[in-house]
């Protein structure tokens, strides 16, 4: 069982626009997910290798790291 501290999952956002990582990431996190978002697709794969999302949300520009993943 999950206690109150413990984030409920970890989630990565990817978006070209920091707007909409940013809104995103923060009523995520206000859900208890503990969230990592980049708006640039350099490097990122490492930084989602490392983090180990549950889940990775991508925009569809981002989509091109997803056949890297």
């Amino acid at each position: 069982m999950r206690s109150a501290l413990e984030p409920k999952g970890r989630i990565f956002l990817l978006d070209d626009e920091e707007p909409v990582v940013s809104s995103v990431a923060r009523s995520l996190r206000r859900e208890g997910y503990d969230v990592r978002g980049e708006t640039d697709a350099q490097g990122v794969v490492a930084k989602i290798r490392s983090f180990a999302p549950h889940v990775v949300l991508l925009s569809g520009i981002a989509g091109l790291v997803a056949d890297s993943l």
